[in-house]
């Protein structure tokens, strides 16, 4: 998976500035409540940072991929509010990767 050239933004060290594996993020939201979890890679390049959750899921197929990830929306989401406030201008990108199929899953997440 580390040397597939599909998934090589996420993995190729040439490709961005810095990369950090299970980064944990707490913070308060909008509505007072505390927000923590743990984000399996966290991809820093220029004015874009990628908050990449790993999935297994080995029955699933490359095409069932987009939407079996659209149910990991809201912790995503979550994820990328928090990262936004440790760079704030930047823009934050979503990626659920489902390692059995070696398939990348963009979302555009929202909070609910």
């Amino acid at each position: 998976m580390l040397d597939d050239p599909a998934l090589a933004e996420l993995f190729d060290t040439a490709r961005y500035e810095r990369a950090w594996n299970e980064v944990a993020v707490t913070y308060g939201d909008a509505q007072g409540r505390l927000v923590t979890g743990v984000v399996d890679r966290l991809v820093k390049r220029g004015d874009e940072t990628l908050v990449v959750d790993y999935k297994t899921h080995a029955q699933v197929s490359a095409d069932e991929a987009e939407a079996v990830a659209a149910a990991y929306g809201a912790q995503l989401a979550r994820y990328a509010a928090g990262v936004s406030r440790l760079w704030p201008g930047t823009r934050v990108r979503a990626l659920v990767l489902f390692t059995a199929p070696r398939r990348c899953v963009e979302l555009t997440p929202r909070l609910p």
